[in-house]
């Protein structure tokens, strides 16, 4: 994946922490370790549009998934629109 296809918002630090204060997200977020840029993009898609997803953890996956990838843009491995630079 070459670009991050959805819009990504910039949400308050404290709907943040609640999202990503979750172990199973830390377990995953620390899986994409090591993986290119283009790779990250994939399994985050993939955690984004996991279907046997229960309704109450859709927003919060979506968060936290935000938060990712404001942090590769932030860390410029994302440009500006979210396309792959590093």
């Amino acid at each position: 994946m070459k670009r991050w296809p959805y819009a990504v918002e910039h949400l308050p630090i404290l709907r943040i922490q609640m999202a990503v204060d979750d172990p199973g997200w830390q377990r995953f977020r620390k899986s994409l370790k090591g993986l290119t840029t283009e790779d990250k993009l994939k399994r985050l898609d993939e955690y984004w549009n996991e279907i046997d997803v229960d309704e109450t953890e859709i927003r919060p996956r979506r968060v936290r998934v935000m938060n990712y990838i404001n942090a590769l843009r932030r860390g410029g491995q994302l440009n500006d629109r979210l396309e792959v630079v590093k």
